[in-house]
């Protein structure tokens, strides 16, 4: 073996110092495009969260304000809607609905009070289809799915709170789990 002289050492190393320099110059050139690109193939989920009766009112009427809802998918209990919405918001909620002509399906507890509340000839005025089950099934929250949202609403009385995930991956899946319950109904 026969030493290399040091100068040759640091040639090499100022070479490589020169093209790390020029790919990092590069990169900085071309991160707008990359930066584009990472937003269209990641459906990067936002999540809103809305504290007190005021705030999950705003989660409702999102369902119907979003320009993209087509139709909402519901999971949610009479009983707990008129405990926390009140008839007067839920009757402007739905008149609003069925003027903008957004159908809706629930899935909902067949209590008495929802049997009450939707009943057949109503249901199809307001553009709703419903689907019971066991009124032992009860539900805390409502879920709503529409546009590229998902909304979960908590109802408790005493702690109302609600999010929005704006995913159209999410609401994707949400949407086919929703098909799949609705058909073996």
């Amino acid at each position: 073996y026969e030493a290399v002289e040091p100068q040759l050492f640091l040639q090499k190393l100022q070479e490589s110092k020169n093209r790390i320099e020029n790919q990092i110059k590069l990169f900085g050139e071309l991160k707008p495009e990359i930066n584009a690109l990472y937003g269209v193939k990641f459906d990067k989920p936002a999540v809103s969260f809305y504290e007190g009766l005021e705030g999950v009112k705003n989660i409702l009427m999102d369902t119907i304000e979003d320009k993209k809802t087509k139709e909402i998918w519901s999971y949610a209990s009479a009983d707990y809607l008129k405990i926390g919405f009140g008839k007067d918001f839920l009757d402007r909620y739905w008149k609003r609905r069925m003027d903008l002509k957004i159908p809706t399906r629930g899935i909902i507890p067949g209590t008495e009070e929802a049997k009450k509340i939707f009943t057949e000839e109503k249901n199809r005025a307001e553009l709703r289809q419903v689907k019971f089950i066991s009124p032992d099934k009860q539900f805390t929250n409502e879920v709503d799915i529409y546009s590229d949202k998902v909304s979960i609403i908590s109802l408790d009385s005493k702690n109302i709170y609600g999010v929005i995930i704006k995913s159209e991956n999410m609401a994707n899946t949400q949407r086919n789990i929703y098909e799949l319950l609705w058909s073996l109904l």
